[in-house]
């Protein structure tokens, strides 16, 4: 699958689709960017991940 869609439509909306665009990747919604994205990580995001996770149990 390329990262460069080609869709006349997008044209006619006015969408400009530069050479920077990346296709939506699951991993990229804002709660896992919450990982490792700087400007969406804080203490906030933080909590409510260590609210989640629980010790492995074999």
């Amino acid at each position: 699958m390329s990262d460069s869609p080609r869709h006349p439509e997008d044209a006619e909306a006015g969408i400009e689709v530069t050479p920077a665009f990346r296709r939506f990747r699951q991993r990229d919604d804002i709660f896992s960017r919450a990982f490792w994205d700087p400007a969406v990580r804080s203490a906030r995001t933080d909590a409510f991940f260590a609210s989640y996770r629980t010790g492995f149990s074999p």
